[in-house]
């Protein structure tokens, strides 16, 4: 049959497109790769825990059905964010942001507490837990200095500094039932005891273990100025430790300067994880993202950040990478998205799924990726039961058993 003018139009899309399809594949430098491999004959070799035609996204394995890959499992109460360490015994140590009195997400201003809890393995089940800080207290990210110290960086005041919901079952937070922010901090951007805890600043709780005991103290603090535009705020905070204990912090703030309050991701440096910090003057994303997690990547020598997405990415998990931790590059790919398949073939598609952060091994290589997530369904009051889930990473070599 001679070929139509409507097939000899199919053929020329479909050349089209074939034609587009090699030209996003391809690559004249390792940017391009968004340093998450190297450009070789025009193609992106991925390496460390990364895949797809630019190495943008992150090589996800099947998670473990049990419990639905819950780093605690509870049928009675919400969970969010969560980070763990390891420490010299082998032993890992989860410290995560509970809702107490078995309320829901949505009371995490007046309920939030953060609690530790240990496993012999990295994605749990974790048991044993116990309060470390009383409400309010949220946004805990663990991590080791330099110098040994066992840190958690958060926010808020702790030591019943806000008064809780009393009236939650099922981990859920009963309609009616309002949240309430603590007021605004009054200290400066910088280090010392003028600056007050908020629900806007960072503390650090600081221990010789990871038992602690742990001393508190409020380490950066939003500009008090009503008339600065940025930072309005110094939330989910994410440290990263150079060789000589110097660190950065990335963080969530806000600006006024466009739109009105968007959310903005900073960063602040220091000589120590005692300070003094200094925010660097302007935000490195103006995106709409959050919840950011920074580390640097040895194989590729690139410091790296994920995200959740508010409106400034194409899918849930953003990611940045960046040279030298000063000029950041968003990725055009992102990193996963809502779907999480595990090791009984069950597909689930998350109602949210945000809190990134990595497990690294004590050899420093990523295993695990840990969000707060919502399932597509939560019965009950307001609807805002979560917990956090740990999914294994697949290193590149090994990415034919990525999803």
């Amino acid at each position: 049959t001679p070929p139509t003018r409507a097939m000899a139009g199919n053929t020329v899309i479909l050349a089209i497109l074939l034609l587009l399809a090699t030209t996003v594949a391809a690559c004249t430098s390792d940017a391009d790769c968004n340093l998450n491999g190297f450009c070789r004959n025009s193609q992106c070799a991925c390496t460390a825990i990364w895949t797809g035609a630019d190495c943008g996204q992150l090589a996800l394995a099947r998670a473990p059905a049990a419990n639905h890959a819950a780093l605690i499992p509870s049928n009675d109460t919400s969970r969010w964010c969560a980070g763990a360490i390891q420490d010299d015994a082998g032993t890992w140590h989860l410290y995560s942001a509970l809702m107490d009195l078995k309320c829901g997400l949505n009371s995490w201003q007046r309920n939030s507490v953060i609690t530790h809890a240990t496993s012999a393995n990295a994605a749990g089940p974790y048991s044993n837990e116990e309060i470390i800080d009383l409400y309010f207290a949220h946004n805990p990210k663990p991590i080791r200095a330099p110098d040994g110290t066992y840190l958690i960086y958060f926010i808020g005041c702790g030591n019943k500094s806000s008064t809780p919901i009393t009236t939650c079952t099922n981990g859920t937070t009963p309609r009616g039932a309002a949240d309430s922010a603590e007021p605004p901090s009054s200290g400066f951007i910088g280090s010392g005891p003028a600056i007050k805890c908020s629900i806007g600043a960072t503390s650090i709780l600081s221990g010789p273990s990871p038992h602690g005991p742990w001393t508190m103290q409020t380490v950066i603090g939003p500009d008090p100025n009503a008339s600065v535009p940025f930072p309005r705020s110094v939330d989910n905070p994410t440290p990263y430790f150079f060789p000589n204990g110097s660190v950065i912090v990335l963080f969530r703030s806000y600006t006024r300067v466009y739109p009105t309050y968007h959310s903005v991701i900073g960063i602040a440096r220091a000589p120590s994880w005692r300070g003094p910090y200094t925010i660097d003057p302007n935000p490195i994303f103006m995106g709409l993202q959050e919840d950011p997690f920074v580390w640097f990547q040895p194989e590729t020598k690139s410091f790296h950040a994920l995200f959740h997405n508010m409106g400034g990415c194409k899918d849930v998990g953003c990611h940045a990478w960046s040279h030298d931790s000063h000029a950041w590059t968003l990725s055009a790919t992102p990193a996963y998205g809502y779907g999480v398949t595990f090791d009984n073939g069950e597909q689930v598609q998350l109602k949210r799924r945000e809190r990134p952060q990595l497990i690294f091994d004590r050899s420093g290589r990523p295993t695990h990726l840990i969000n707060g997530v919502q399932p597509p369904q939560s019965d009950g009051g307001q609807e805002d039961k979560t917990f956090s889930i740990a999914v294994p990473l697949v290193y590149t070599g090994s990415n034919h058993n990525a999803l």
